[in-house]
């Protein structure tokens, strides 16, 4: 079904002109149409979730069988938490050298580099 011109306040017409908007214009529209933070850049599940937000607006959303069902399930998990990103690399953990140690060894973990025109080999 294509958008009707002359009813520009439809939802097939408003889900159009969601692929003309740049992401920080979709963002901006996902928290006018939500009244929350978006947390998201991906094109795709901002206007999944933009269109979906137009369409329950204007169709009246999920029925209330539909709601009571899901509302036991939705208590049990958090849908809309993302969890923290973990920790790149861990924590640095530095140790020293024992005094015995020869200077020209370098310390473990460390790579050991030769160039010279025009390779380079570790």
């Amino acid at each position: 079904m294509s958008p009707n011109p002359n009813n520009r306040n439809s939802a097939a017409f408003e889900i159009a002109e969601l692929a003309d908007l740049t992401i920080d214009q979709l963002v901006a529209k996902f928290e006018v149409v939500h009244q929350e933070k978006c947390r998201s850049r991906n094109r795709n599940f901002i206007v999944r979730r933009i269109a979906w937000r137009i369409q329950a607006n204007e169709e009246g959303g999920l029925s209330e069988r539909a709601l009571l069902r899901a509302g036991p399930i939705a208590d049990e998990s958090l849908i809309r938490i993302t969890p923290p990103k973990p920790k790149v690399g861990g924590d640095v953990v530095r140790t020293r050298m024992p005094p015995n140690w020869d200077p020209r060894i370098p310390p473990p973990g460390s790579f050991v580099e030769r160039r010279w025109v025009p390779y380079q080999q570790r």
